[in-house]
């Protein structure tokens, strides 16, 4: 069984993959409902500095990261 790419996985302060960091620290977030929301990322381990020497490692654990808190918010099912 193939698990779907997340942002997170069960760690709640493990990153899984980098938004880009070329945009001002920010990045727009799409959503399956088809809305989107504009985020300045504000925690500098979300957006390391853009280096083309080396492969940027994922699956970092940032603890008390912000923004994984704000992703863990707003990329989780609806409530009924």
């Amino acid at each position: 069984m193939v698990e779907p790419p997340l942002v997170f996985q069960s760690s709640r302060d493990l990153l899984m993959s980098f938004p880009s960091s070329s945009h001002d620290g920010a990045g727009t977030v799409s959503f399956a409902d088809g809305h989107v929301e504009l985020h300045k990322w504000r925690d500098e381990r979300t957006k390391p500095p853009v280096k083309y020497s080396h492969y940027l490692v994922n699956g970092v654990k940032t603890p008390s990261n912000p923004d994984l808190a704000w992703l863990l918010e707003h990329c989780r099912p609806a409530r009924d």
